[in-house]
Protein backbone atom coordinates (compact mmCIF):
# COMPACT_ATOMS: atom_id res chain seq x y z
CA UNK A 1 0.00 0.00 0.00
CA UNK A 2 1.36 3.41 -0.97
CA UNK A 3 0.76 6.43 1.26
CA UNK A 4 -0.42 9.33 -0.89
CA UNK A 5 -1.13 11.87 1.84
CA UNK A 6 -1.18 12.28 5.60
CA UNK A 7 -4.04 13.81 7.58
CA UNK A 8 -4.86 14.07 11.25
CA UNK A 9 -7.93 12.04 12.06
CA UNK A 10 -9.82 10.93 15.11
CA UNK A 11 -10.18 7.40 16.37
CA UNK A 12 -13.92 7.48 15.64
CA UNK A 13 -13.19 8.31 12.00
CA UNK A 14 -10.62 5.51 11.83
CA UNK A 15 -13.26 3.15 13.22
CA UNK A 16 -15.76 4.26 10.56
CA UNK A 17 -13.22 3.73 7.76
CA UNK A 18 -12.28 0.27 9.03
CA UNK A 19 -15.92 -0.77 9.46
CA UNK A 20 -16.47 0.10 5.80
CA UNK A 21 -13.32 -1.84 4.94
CA UNK A 22 -14.64 -4.79 6.94
CA UNK A 23 -17.87 -4.77 4.90
CA UNK A 24 -15.84 -4.83 1.70
CA UNK A 25 -13.75 -7.70 3.06
CA UNK A 26 -16.84 -9.87 3.21
CA UNK A 27 -17.27 -9.54 -0.56
CA UNK A 28 -13.64 -9.61 -1.60
CA UNK A 29 -10.18 -8.99 -0.26
CA UNK A 30 -9.89 -9.80 3.46
CA UNK A 31 -8.69 -7.29 6.03
CA UNK A 32 -5.04 -7.49 7.00
CA UNK A 33 -4.07 -8.48 10.53
CA UNK A 34 -3.01 -4.89 11.22
CA UNK A 35 -6.40 -3.59 10.07
CA UNK A 36 -8.18 -6.12 12.29
CA UNK A 37 -6.07 -5.12 15.31
CA UNK A 38 -6.65 -1.43 14.66
CA UNK A 39 -10.40 -1.98 14.29
CA UNK A 40 -10.44 -3.88 17.58
CA UNK A 41 -8.54 -1.02 19.24
CA UNK A 42 -10.82 1.62 17.71
CA UNK A 43 -13.94 -0.27 18.82
CA UNK A 44 -12.56 -0.54 22.33
CA UNK A 45 -11.36 3.04 22.83
CA UNK A 46 -13.38 5.26 20.50
CA UNK A 47 -16.05 6.89 22.63
CA UNK A 48 -17.97 9.15 20.24
CA UNK A 49 -19.68 8.79 16.90
CA UNK A 50 -18.12 10.54 13.93
CA UNK A 51 -20.98 13.05 13.99
CA UNK A 52 -20.46 13.89 17.67
CA UNK A 53 -16.71 14.08 17.14
CA UNK A 54 -17.15 16.63 14.34
CA UNK A 55 -19.56 18.67 16.47
CA UNK A 56 -17.15 18.66 19.42
CA UNK A 57 -14.27 19.68 17.16
CA UNK A 58 -16.34 22.59 15.85
CA UNK A 59 -17.21 23.72 19.39
CA UNK A 60 -13.58 23.52 20.49
CA UNK A 61 -12.53 25.70 17.55
CA UNK A 62 -15.20 28.25 18.47
CA UNK A 63 -14.35 28.33 22.16
CA UNK A 64 -10.65 28.68 21.75
CA UNK A 65 -9.49 29.88 18.34
CA UNK A 66 -5.86 28.94 18.88
CA UNK A 67 -6.10 25.24 19.62
CA UNK A 68 -4.15 23.34 16.99
CA UNK A 69 -5.80 20.62 14.93
CA UNK A 70 -3.58 18.05 16.67
CA UNK A 71 -4.72 19.26 20.10
CA UNK A 72 -8.37 19.15 19.04
CA UNK A 73 -7.98 15.58 17.75
CA UNK A 74 -6.35 14.51 21.03
CA UNK A 75 -9.10 16.15 23.08
CA UNK A 76 -11.86 14.48 21.06
CA UNK A 77 -10.14 11.09 21.28
CA UNK A 78 -9.28 11.26 24.99
CA UNK A 79 -12.31 13.22 26.29
CA UNK A 80 -10.53 14.60 29.36
CA UNK A 81 -12.57 14.66 32.56
CA UNK A 82 -10.58 17.22 34.54
CA UNK A 83 -8.09 20.04 34.16
CA UNK A 84 -5.11 17.79 34.89
CA UNK A 85 -6.05 15.52 31.97
CA UNK A 86 -6.31 18.56 29.67
CA UNK A 87 -2.91 19.74 30.86
CA UNK A 88 -1.50 16.27 30.12
CA UNK A 89 -2.69 16.60 26.52
CA UNK A 90 -0.82 19.90 26.23
CA UNK A 91 2.23 18.80 28.24
CA UNK A 92 4.54 18.43 25.24
CA UNK A 93 3.37 21.66 23.66
CA UNK A 94 6.06 24.29 24.10
CA UNK A 95 3.49 27.03 23.47
CA UNK A 96 1.24 25.87 26.31
CA UNK A 97 -0.05 29.01 27.96
CA UNK A 98 -3.72 28.35 28.65
CA UNK A 99 -5.19 29.70 31.84
CA UNK A 100 -7.58 27.80 34.10
CA UNK A 101 -10.66 29.49 32.60
CA UNK A 102 -9.68 28.39 29.09
CA UNK A 103 -9.10 24.84 30.31
CA UNK A 104 -12.53 24.89 31.97
CA UNK A 105 -14.09 26.01 28.68
CA UNK A 106 -12.51 23.01 26.99
CA UNK A 107 -13.89 20.72 29.70
CA UNK A 108 -17.35 22.30 29.36
CA UNK A 109 -17.34 21.46 25.65
CA UNK A 110 -16.25 17.89 26.31
CA UNK A 111 -18.89 17.47 29.04
CA UNK A 112 -21.63 18.04 26.45
CA UNK A 113 -20.64 14.73 24.83
CA UNK A 114 -20.02 12.56 27.88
Amino acid sequence: MKITEKNLTTLSHVREILLEREKLAIDGEPMTDDQKKLLNYANKFSKLSVRDTKELQKKLKEVNGYLSDAQIVKITDMLPKNIDEVRAIFSKDEKFNYNTDELKQILDCVALYM
